[in-house]
């Protein structure tokens, strides 16, 4: 139980999705990012913080934030995928574990991802013989190349027609 005479305050952290929502467009006023940043430097100075001024970065025409590289055109994948498709065949259902959850990162730009990584994954299941055939090599590989399509997710705009 909670002490009844703490004062409760939380701001929660925003999840990644919700925060790319909101970039949706991309086109917002320069002068709104430069007051929001002087706010935000402002917050940290009260609280004894300093931001190191050649760790900063301003003006880009894109960022990268949790693996996704964020832009006015949309979503798109970061620079983890190089590691991914550098990843050799997997010896092991640990190492193939690990490609699957790599690529599960991505999930939003594989298109029909669960019946693609479907062999793959079936492998990982307990009682199943590991067994890398050319079917597994295919499907290993296949998965690779989905991941470095050039996809990139478009911000949504609710000015626009969906279906």
């Amino acid at each position: 139980m909670v002490n009844p005479q703490l004062e409760t305050y939380r701001q929660p952290m925003p999840l990644p999705e919700d925060l790319m929502q909101k970039l949706g467009g991309g086109g917002a006023d320069p002068d709104d990012h430069v007051e929001n940043l002087r706010k935000l430097l402002q917050r940290l100075e009260e609280k004894g913080l300093l931001c190191r001024r050649e760790k900063c970065q301003f003006a880009k025409s894109y960022v990268e934030y949790l693996g996704h590289l964020l832009s006015r055109e949309g979503i798109g994948k970061g620079r983890k995928v190089d590691a991914v498709l550098k990843m050799p065949a997997s010896t092991d259902v640990p190492s193939l574990k690990a490609f699957m959850g790599s690529i599960q990162f991505y999930r939003k730009f594989l298109p029909n991802l669960s019946t693609v990584a479907e062999l793959l994954h079936r492998l990982t299941q307990k009682n199943v013989p590991w067994q890398w055939g050319m079917e597994q090599q295919q499907a290993f590989q296949h998965n690779k190349e989905l991941l470095s399509s050039d996809k990139v997710l478009a911000h949504f705009d609710p000015a626009l027609p969906s279906v």
